[in-house]
């Protein structure tokens, strides 16, 4: 039986937002001192960042590493183990490691770059309240199993589409999160569904809804763009879509 707990945890635990701080598009510094002594030092909420890894479409061996900052959130940090052959519930395997971020959907969510050709296990945090908030533990595999992209999605064409998928056949998916955005790459809607189908903006099968506000009607004849991520347990993304449609 597949564990979605973990996942449902940390999904419900959500308030996306961002703000100048959560930002940093700075490099961050490196440290010698490991994530167990980072966590002795503080209050720790654990698996209270979401975020999910995925093989980068730029850089060759490369991969990205998304996630959620908040509103009040900040000092992004990025953790890393040397291998994959470790506990990754063992904090002392992760040290932290200078890279950039980057915006998704102009902030919504936020990317770390490696261009590391070793699969490793990565952690992402930030600060927020007085605490230091940890990811689970994500299994980078742009290796042995890189993220399949595709626009292999069925689109209807009304006011409120249905999107239809496969399930990726080259690992299995715990949930898969739907994103809507349009020309300007403003999210419009975020959610995330265990079915392999979701319609805008119907929440009937959505398990959680990440949509900051309530989304707009869409518009006649304008473009829009659908991403769709399939997320393994250990936070891999299998599959990731993406495709344009005017409803």
């Amino acid at each position: 039986m597949r564990n979605f707990s973990y996942l449902l945890i940390s999904l419900l635990m959500l308030s996306c937002g961002v703000d100048d701080d959560a930002n940093r598009n700075s490099v961050i510094g490196n440290s010698s001192e490991n994530l167990q002594t980072e966590i002795n030092r503080n209050n720790v909420a654990y698996g209270n960042v979401i975020a999910c890894s995925a093989s980068s479409t730029t850089v060759a061996n490369g991969f990205e590493v998304y996630f959620y900052p908040r509103p009040n959130s900040s000092n992004n940090q990025y953790w890393v183990s040397e291998s994959a052959n470790i506990n990754p519930n063992n904090f002392s395997n992760y040290k932290e490691k200078e890279t950039n971020t980057r915006p998704l959907f102009n902030g919504y969510l936020q990317a770390f770059l490696d261009t590391s050709n070793a699969e490793k296990w990565v952690i992402a945090s930030f600060k927020e309240n007085d605490s230091l908030h940890l990811s689970n533990p994500i299994r980078i595999k742009h290796l042995e199993q890189p993220t399949l992209f595709s626009d292999a999605v069925d689109i209807t064409e009304d006011i409120m589409p249905t999107f239809n998928w496969d399930a990726p056949t080259n690992a299995e998916t715990a949930i898969y999160f739907e994103v809507v955005s349009n020309s300007d790459n403003n999210l419009l809607s975020g959610t995330y569904t265990f079915d392999t189908n979701f319609q805008y903006y119907n929440l009937d099968n959505v398990v959680l809804n990440v949509t900051r506000e309530t989304p707009p009607n869409l518009i006649e004849a304008n473009d829009y763009f659908f991403t769709m991520m399939a997320v393994s347990e250990d936070n891999w993304v299998n599959l990731l879509l993406e495709k344009s449609f005017q409803p």
